[in-house]
């Protein structure tokens, strides 16, 4: 492969743009490397080891023209090629054990990654499914043209004969657990919705105001409008619902009903986060997070990465408990997990992973930490404990 492409190719890999065959290259010229050093460290040589391993991973794929240049380019390129160096509960390591394989009946039972599925309910109470509906037009309501596009996308194109001041009709659009899918809003406003969410909204926004209700996940770009401010409804639960006024700008708010707290984190623009009723609120700024547990509303500063990784096909975790994190896979393969040993559900781990493979692929990597170890029944994962303590060796 000649530098150029490489570089191409990592590039690729960071805008989450690669197919599944370049992301597996990139991958694998991590783990080739990992592999190959057979390494165990400790926590204060972590940075070290990962800047060692990358050096050499640039180095056979051409990228290396000199130590120092490596190095430089070191920061930068390992967070584009997202290298699994995921972190255990109170020991920091890279464990790849050279002997480990996959039981056959794990990969015969494998689950692949979410896709494009919703299903759309009309005013009315016609439902489409998404999957299977053709591309092009799908519906009209109320003078509005309702569109599946060729890449997965519902739009509404309103017509001449649309009005705002005419009775509102609501649609609601819903993603499965293993589903995502995209809407472009009568208004223009553009929305990203994560597996197993909803969004619902009007066909025509009236004049004056535009008001959604979302459960989940989803990331907005609102196109701002002064004389109709754009607002988002979260119920939540436990009289934990709350509003969102949006004064142009994109964020995204995680409200998925099994989880105790709310979170609205700002990338651009300005909004307002309140109670429902609209009073108490506070102001985000770019890069906050406003998060709301048992009534109480708090801002913090917000690791964009970390919260716009779904959108970019990844999973990120910063010392996250395996619970959390296997709460967003079992959403995204749509799948249910069992613990066989409460003890597990204590590890963390940090690090980020592509979530287009399959789940086995996945757990893989979560599994090098030698923390529990996994296998797949149908549509279930069941998690325990090693029944043994893997040690690095070399192969012959």
């Amino acid at each position: 492969m000649q530098k150029e492409e490489a570089l191409h190719l990592l590039e690729k890999y960071n805008k989450g743009t690669a197919t599944a065959q370049e992301r597996a290259i990139v991958e694998h010229w991590y783990l080739k490397e990992a592999k190959a050093q057979d390494l165990t460290v400790v926590e204060q040589k972590v940075d070290h080891l990962k800047a060692e391993l990358w050096s050499g991973t640039l180095a056979k794929a051409g990228l290396a023209e000199s130590p120092a240049k490596t190095f430089k380019l070191w920061p930068k390129l390992i967070a584009a090629a997202a290298v699994f160096l995921l972190i255990g509960t109170g020991v920091y390591l890279f464990n790849y054990n050279t002997q480990y394989k996959q039981p056959v009946n794990q990969l015969a039972n494998d689950v692949k990654p979410g896709s494009a599925k919703a299903l759309l309910t009309l005013s009315n109470g016609r439902t489409i499914n998404l999957d299977v509906a053709a591309d092009g037009k799908i519906a009209e309501q109320q003078g509005v043209t309702i569109a599946k596009t060729a890449d997965g996308q519902i739009s509404y194109a309103s017509s001449q004969t649309a009005k705002t001041n005419q009775e509102i009709s609501f649609n609601t659009i819903q993603t499965p657990n293993g589903g995502e899918y995209r809407v472009n809003l009568p208004d223009g406003t553009k929305v990203w919705l994560n597996a197993g969410s909803s969004l619902k909204y009007p066909t025509v926004f009236n004049a004056r105001e535009r008001r959604v209700e979302l459960t989940g996940e989803g990331y907005f770009e609102v196109k701002h409008e002064q004389s109709r401010p754009f607002r988002v409804i979260t119920p939540g639960n436990s009289g934990n619902g709350q509003l969102v006024e949006v004064l142009g700008t994109h964020f995204n708010i995680n409200c998925y009903p099994d989880e105790t707290t709310i979170h609205t984190t700002l990338l651009e623009g300005s909004v307002r986060v309140s109670e429902i009723n609209g009073k108490k609120f506070r102001l985000l700024k770019p890069g906050e997070e406003a998060l709301k547990q048992d009534g109480l509303l708090t801002i913090h500063p917000a690791d964009l990465d970390e919260v716009m990784a779904w959108r970019n096909g990844k999973f990120k975790f910063n010392d996250e408990d395996i619970v959390s994190i296997m709460k967003k896979i079992a959403r995204w393969y749509n799948l249910s997990v069992e613990y066989q040993d409460e003890a597990i559900k204590k590890e963390r781990f940090s690090g980020t992973i592509s979530r287009f493979e399959n789940v086995s692929e996945l757990l893989k990597k979560l599994e090098l930490t030698n923390t529990f170890q996994f296998r797949i029944q149908g549509s279930k994962v069941i998690l325990s404990k090693p029944k043994t303590k893997n040690q690095p060796t070399k192969e012959p």
